[in-house]
């Protein structure tokens, strides 16, 4: 009996699991999958672009900040927005998810989407940023806001009535 291993005192043993288990590290869910964007080139056209601290830069922070904390409240993945009153400056937009992901799935891509388009596309007032999870799309008009058939250069839309991004070949 003397060969047996002794027995851990129970605040030892306890203090040695609260040890390992700080080593964990703690993960945060992934970025969404990036597909696709259109960005038009801002140097050819006043018309599309924004200036740095203006009026429309104001509405298009609150549309983001719109479209993003809505993404909690939709039950069918779809939501649009505007932001602002006069014509010039106001800012559309709006976001789809595929319809097969949660909630939270769809708010993670369109809340790190609202953040992303900006970084990869500044001063832009035209953008639809394609993630495998959700697309979201920004527009300096309500026309071209509403009308989304989301095709692009790569073959790639995506199918309102199934609700999936297909490639095209």
């Amino acid at each position: 009996m003397d060969n047996l291993p002794h027995k851990i005192p129970r605040k030892a043993l306890f203090a040695l699991t609260i040890c390992f288990i700080s080593l964990i590290p703690i993960t945060k869910g992934a970025d969404p999958n990036y597909l696709f964007m259109e960005c038009p080139n801002t140097t050819l056209s006043t018309t599309s672009t924004y200036a740095a601290n203006s009026i429309y830069q104001t509405n298009l922070n609150t549309l983001l900040s719109g479209l993003s904390s809505n993404s909690n409240n939709t039950s069918n993945g779809f939501y649009n927005f505007t932001a602002g009153n006069s014509p010039l400056d106001v800012a559309y937009g709006l976001f789809i998810c595929r319809g097969d992901l949660s909630a939270t799935v769809c708010r993670d891509c369109v809340t790190y989407a609202a953040g992303d388009v900006v970084k990869r596309c500044p001063g832009s007032k035209r953008v639809t940023i394609w993630y495998d999870e959700c697309i979201l799309r920004k527009r300096g008009s309500l026309v071209e806001s509403i009308h989304c058939n989301c095709r692009s250069n790569w073959g790639l839309y995506y199918d309102f009535r199934s609700r999936l991004l297909v490639r095209k070949y």
